[in-house]
């Protein structure tokens, strides 16, 4: 966390099987990092099944 007053906004994921967990901090929460955020993923993990289960955030539709 950079600084407690400004705000921020993250993206992660968690691997329910390994607990392995990654965050990554985005300027924004919206389509443009939602994108970035799912290509990040497909680069690290490019031979695996990715399963998704969104919030309700209208910048996951």
């Amino acid at each position: 966390m950079l600084n407690e007053r400004d705000k921020q906004t993250y993206y992660g994921v968690v691997n329910l099987f390994t607990q392995q967990c990654l965050i990554q901090p985005y300027k924004a929460g919206n389509s443009e990092a939602t994108v970035a955020f799912l290509t990040y993923l497909l680069q690290k993990f490019p031979t695996r099944r990715i399963v998704l289960i969104w919030d309700g955030a209208s910048y996951h539709r």
